[in-house]
């Protein structure tokens, strides 16, 4: 008996499924593109990506099982975990969008955690990555949340299966909200990304 079970979709997948130490997904409109990124990591001997094996008679792509978990917005992580990358939506592009991805998807910015809270994280995390222009980033987060949300509604108005139409239609829902957190804590978030005062960060007679 072939050993399966349901892993979660994430953002950009309807449908994951385990067998064995292969996962089976649904295709999306990036996968050719994710395909051929794959194939090169493995080329060049990258061992932290899973390889692509092929597409199966249901037609979703065949991937070898990484272990490893997606870290949440209130995970602490050390250097010798491992974490599962995204490369659904693989691209070239900027690289402040690649941040702004990044910190929206990794921080789950929009979800029920205080803007103060965030802001820190975000600040740590763009000094670790040399970047301090918050309202350019903030408009690369926003441009992301809506690149996505536009691909979400395309697949709930035309996904031929109505569970992938069900599933974007809610992560719709859930991308509106996060937009209006992002644009409501717009000044907070931009304020604690501005660089620190020469001095180890104090203020001016500190």
């Amino acid at each position: 008996m072939t050993d399966e079970s349901v892993l979660a979709g994430g953002r950009s997948t309807a449908e994951v499924l385990r067998i064995e130490n292969t996962v089976h997904r649904s295709i999306g409109p990036n996968s050719e593109f994710a395909h051929r990124l794959l194939l090169l990591l493995e080329a060049k001997g990258y061992a932290y990506a899973p390889k692509f094996l092929g597409i199966d008679d249901k037609g979703r792509e065949i991937l070898t099982y990484v272990e490893g978990f997606v870290p949440g917005g209130d995970h602490v992580w050390s250097e010798a975990q491992l974490l599962k990358i995204d490369f659904d939506n693989a691209a070239p592009g900027k690289r402040v969008e690649d941040l702004a991805y990044f910190l929206w998807t990794f921080l789950k910015l929009g979800a029920d955690i205080p803007a103060n809270l965030q802001a820190i994280r975000m600040r740590a995390l763009c000094a670790a990555y040399g970047y301090a222009d918050g309202n350019a980033l903030l408009r690369a987060v926003v441009e992301q949340q809506e690149m996505i949300l536009a691909m979400r509604i395309g697949f709930s108005n035309h996904a031929p299966e109505c569970e992938a139409s069900e599933f974007s239609a809610f992560a719709a829902i859930r991308i509106r909200a996060e937009i209006e957190w992002v644009r409501n804590n717009w000044g907070e978030l931009a304020t604690a990304l501005l660089p620190l005062p020469r001095g180890g960060g104090r203020g001016p007679g500190g």
